[in-house]
């Protein structure tokens, strides 16, 4: 007998409808916990994508301010030399 029931818990385990404690999960539960899961891990890749974006607008921001501050020097330093 014990060792059909550990066959059975083995089975259990194998397809996840065990909980950490032991106790067999009901397929109701066990969907549930499973939407629950995948609803976690799509916020989670929606939050990295949104982190990475904002990261490259700042980035190319930071870019662009920089490529103006050089502009403005080149047309501060051709005004010095049409002034000499």
């Amino acid at each position: 007998m014990q060792c059909y029931h550990h066959a059975v818990q083995f089975a259990f385990l194998s397809i996840c409808q065990v909980s950490r404690s032991g106790m067999v999960v009901s397929e109701a539960t066990y969907r549930m916990n499973w939407a629950k899961h995948e609803h976690w891990k799509h916020a989670q890749e929606t939050l990295a994508r949104a982190v990475l974006s904002e990261t490259i607008d700042m980035e190319r921001m930071r870019q662009a301010e920089f490529l103006q501050q050089l502009e403005d020097i080149a047309k501060a330093q051709n005004v010095q030399q049409i002034k000499v």
